[in-house]
């Protein structure tokens, strides 16, 4: 049987991975950030608890099942964060991220704690390195365009003018607070010569842009 101190620190250790995870990804604006990624490590840390626990104490059933359950119910999850425009898919590295967590937040649950630590370590390493292997390397760097647009036909005619003026779409996000309007927020791979300002004034001449501004990641 697990003991009560091990339970809760064995869920904070998961938290705790979460949010380092999470802190990577809503540094850089996307969606999925702190709460979601530590509530899903958490949350696989607790149902791996159960499966392990229950077999302790009855000796019956297969305790990897929950986790397989868990890594199905994840792919769900993953899934809602994939966009796909025209024939370009984004959010493919946050729905990997996510899915990654699942598998800390298990081993973290089952007492496997330093292939959880290692898995932390290397995925953050992974996150935050692209960026600057993509600068030093290839020359690219990420940036994130917002436009306030009040026309569904924003997003399309936004996608045009992308692959228009070469600029890789990485990902995005859309709210409606009022139902109507939009605030779009793009996530953007250009590169290093790219005129940011020529782009800001495409966007602004398109019809029903209200408003649109930048800044670099």
């Amino acid at each position: 049987m697990i003991h009560s101190w091990e339970i809760g620190l064995r869920l904070f250790l998961a938290a705790l991975a979460g949010g380092i995870v999470g802190l990577e990804r809503e540094r850089k604006g996307h969606p999925a950030g702190i709460r979601t990624h530590m509530l899903l490590t958490m949350g696989a840390a607790l149902i791996m608890l159960i499966s392990v626990d229950g077999f302790d104490r009855y000796g019956t059933g297969d305790p990897a099942r929950l986790a397989a359950q868990v890594v199905s119910g994840i792919g769900f999850l993953c899934g809602g964060t994939i966009l796909r425009t025209g024939g370009s898919v984004h959010g493919l590295t946050t729905a990997a991220s996510l899915w990654v967590c699942g598998g800390i937040g298990l081993a973290v649950g089952i007492g496997y704690y330093f292939g959880a630590v290692m898995m932390t370590l290397l995925v953050v390493i992974t996150l935050a390195l692209l960026a600057l292997v993509q600068k030093k390397i290839f020359f690219k760097f990420q940036m994130i365009l917002y436009v306030h647009a009040q026309s569904p036909q924003s997003i399309a005619d936004l996608a045009h003018l992308f692959r228009e003026l070469h600029v890789e779409l990485k990902d995005m996000a859309i709210e409606m607070p009022d139902g109507h309007e939009r605030k779009l927020t793009y996530y953007l791979t250009v590169d290093r010569n790219f005129n940011r300002n020529n782009l800001i004034e495409r966007v602004s001449q398109l019809e029903g842009i209200l408003s649109t501004s930048w800044e670099d990641i």
